[in-house]
């Protein structure tokens, strides 16, 4: 009753003219900055506050070189703490050089005839990096002319023009706020990974990162064989069209493994292009084998990565990590049908010509394999898939060692293997025909003992396959 009688005593809180206020475009950033970039973070994580504003920059650079303007970037981090970027474009246009780093919703990327496929759409990205920086310097470099402002956690201090006689483009320079930033740092492990990933998706473009080149001249290629932890079981399939771009093969592991980038933006938590093409991949394989199975099972064990360029992208968030667009551009196909049919008539065609890459039944990971020849035959024993069904093995450093050397020497043939010829290797030489002769043998005790090595995952079960296989195949 006493608290009742209190609470009717308290007046209100007042609520008048005076608690309106109005935030300018760089107070906003500051206030909330967690609605611009997402977490702050001190650096020690990859997705931190710090990384965002450095992708906010190069993004803008990226898109020249996407325009066709420009094809060298050159980054400097001092002491991983300063940050300077450069690029070799058209510049920003000098007139609006001071609303377009320091007002919200001001750009250029509004008229998709500058830049249809842009990742950076909403006008906000390098003025947040501006408003969360203690100092911040943009200079536009265009046709004999530079303009040189700098600014103080996103006011203006500075402002002048000069002749050059540098390249036109654009020169950013920032250092993050410490006292939002607290006790950063930036972790040249996190800044290179995200640069690869740049250069991944645009060949030919040229980073210089403290000193460092970094470039790709075989895209998605480079990325898996860059990032993937196991053998693939057969040599990674890149297919590339207008406006999207796949690569993907099987390994032994189990999962499944995605890398999905729209407009150059890495889409760590995928979207509606990353969900197509897990679809219409694992439909597609398995129309083409006439398979049934389920499509997690034809999924299992596939690494891959897709890349599209999506005209006005609508991502979930400022950050872009997830893309929420349904259309490939307003009035255009759907993110779906796009990927669908590019997935269903490409690597359909593919899988036609290349008739070396088989379908496996579902009894571990990876649904396809390649069957061509030595280099087949070879991926496949190195991810030791066939006898590792259950993963008995796993642990069994010795075995796999001794399996990996078995496979660098010649080895007599095997009189009472039954070879199984995939499609198209009829003739094919001698040593080859024991070598698959071995590969089905090894099919075969695979099967034999999968049901126990998933019961038994113990040493007296891993000594006795053992002793099988030095005994037939004199390990």
């Amino acid at each position: 009753m006493e608290e009742n009688n209190e609470l009717i005593n308290n007046p209100a809180v007042e609520y008048t003219d005076d608690n309106i206020r109005h935030l300018s475009d760089m107070e906003h950033v500051r206030t909330r900055p967690g609605m611009y970039i997402g977490k702050l973070g001190d650096g020690s994580h990859a997705e931190d506050g710090i990384y965002v504003l450095l992708k906010e920059i190069i993004d803008n650079s990226i898109d020249e070189f996407k325009m066709q303007a420009g094809k060298k970037i050159e980054i400097i981090i001092e002491e991983n703490l300063r940050v300077s970027v450069r690029d070799y474009g058209r510049g920003i246009p000098q007139g609006k050089l001071i609303e377009a780093v320091s007002v919200l919703n001001t750009g250029g990327k509004y008229d998709s005839k500058a830049f249809k496929k842009s990742v950076g759409l909403n006008g906000v990205g390098v003025k947040a990096v501006n408003a969360l920086s203690s100092r911040f310097e943009v200079r536009s470099y265009r046709d004999g002319k530079v303009r040189i402002a700098t600014f103080a956690k996103g006011d203006l201090l500075t402002d002048t023009t000069q002749d050059t006689t540098e390249e036109n483009g654009t020169y950013i320079f920032f250092e993050p706020d410490n006292l939002l930033f607290e006790n950063y740092s930036f972790r040249p492990e996190f800044v290179e990974t995200m640069l690869r990933n740049y250069t991944y998706l645009n060949t030919g473009l040229a980073i210089i990162y403290n000193g460092q080149r970094i470039l790709s001249r075989n895209g998605l290629v480079d990325l898996l064989n860059d990032n993937m932890t196991a053998v693939g079981l057969y040599p990674i399939i890149h297919l590339k069209g207008e406006d999207i771009e796949i690569a993907f093969t099987h390994t032994g592991q189990y999962g499944e493994e995605y890398y999905s980038f729209v407009n150059g933006q890495h889409t760590t938590q995928g979207g509606t292009h990353q969900s197509a093409f897990k679809e219409h991949i694992a439909r597609t394989i398995k129309e083409y084998f006439n398979k049934n199975m389920d499509y997690a099972d034809i999924r299992n064990g596939l690494v891959a990565a897709i890349a599209v360029n999506v005209e006005e992208p609508l991502f979930e968030s400022q950050t872009k990590i997830k893309l929420g667009s349904t259309n490939m551009a307003p009035g255009g196909p759907t993110v779906n049908k796009f990927v669908g049919d590019f997935v269903k008539t490409e690597v359909d065609n593919y899988l036609h010509k290349h008739t070396h890459i088989l379908f496996d039944a579902p009894h571990g990971p990876g649904a396809l394999r390649d069957d061509e020849g030595v280099a087949g035959f070879h991926q496949r024993l190195a991810a030791l898939r066939v006898f590792n069904l259950g993963g008995a093995f796993g642990n069994d450093a010795q075995l796999r060692a001794r399996m990996a050397g078995k496979f660098k020497r010649p080895r007599p043939a095997v009189p009472h293997a039954r070879v199984h010829f995939p499609r198209g290797m009829d003739g094919i030489p001698p040593d080859i025909g024991e070598r698959i002769a071995v590969q089905n043998m090894f099919r075969a005790a695979g099967h034999m003992f999968h049901g126990l090595l998933r019961s038994q995952k113990n040493q007296s079960c891993i000594h006795y396959c053992s002793n099988f296989l030095n005994d037939v195949l004199l390990i």
